[in-house]
């Protein structure tokens, strides 16, 4: 699994409770920072429930998809499925690194959406400026049981409507771009665009007769 696909999978592990508290039915198009500092673009649909990012990786177009409670990922070149349980309720609870969440005055309008900032800074010492619009639904790191600290530290905070539109991060004073929703289309999502393809081999199996 190369670098950009182990990447493409970590977004999307914290974005896929979308499909669990959804407020939002349509697309987004998204620039995320690689762990090589490469700029990622990633398609996010949403709809029926359910909620898959699509994007062009080393491997091929790669689709990673919530569905039924399940995690997919949808490897077209190589024809291979596989699939895993993700209901939030199964996460530990552990208290996370981050810090508190500090709400600031500023507002920006962010694609027709109103963004407030709120800064963050972690025990490393990562800087983070957030801007945030609650008009999207949830972000899987914050809403989850496992990140129960950090809704106890942050009390006052709705995370199930707090979803960052841009991402800055600072680190050794070096600030750069991490998250950037770039496109937004409300539209209606048809069931099938959720299919798991028939025919593709199914990685688990495969990996069992090895």
């Amino acid at each position: 699994m190369r670098t950009a696909f182990k990447s493409l999978f970590l977004t999307f592990c914290f974005l896929s409770s979308l499909a669990f508290a959804q407020q939002f039915e349509g697309e987004l198009t998204i620039e995320a920072l690689g762990d090589q500092g490469e700029k990622e673009t990633i398609l996010m649909v949403i709809g029926n429930g359910s909620s898959k990012i699509v994007a062009e990786t080393p491997e091929g177009k790669v689709e990673l998809m919530v569905k039924n409670e399940k995690l997919f990922v949808i490897m077209h070149a190589a024809q291979m499925i596989m699939e895993m349980p993700v209901k939030p309720e199964d996460a530990n609870e552990a208290e996370s690194n981050a810090g508190d969440f500090i709400k600031t005055s500023e507002v920006k309008n962010i694609l027709g959406y109103d963004c407030v900032l709120y800064t963050t800074k972690d025990e490393e010492g990562t800087e983070m400026d957030l801007w945030i619009t609650d008009k999207l639904g949830s972000f899987m790191f914050l809403d989850a049981p496992a990140f129960k600290g950090i809704n106890k530290n942050n009390s006052d905070i709705d995370f199930k409507s707090f979803f960052p539109m841009q991402m800055y991060r600072t680190i050794d004073g070096n600030k750069e771009e991490a998250w950037s929703v770039t496109e937004i289309k409300e539209r209606t999502v048809d069931a099938s665009e959720f299919e798991v393809p028939k025919g593709y081999s199914n990685l688990s199996d495969v990996l069992k007769g090895q």
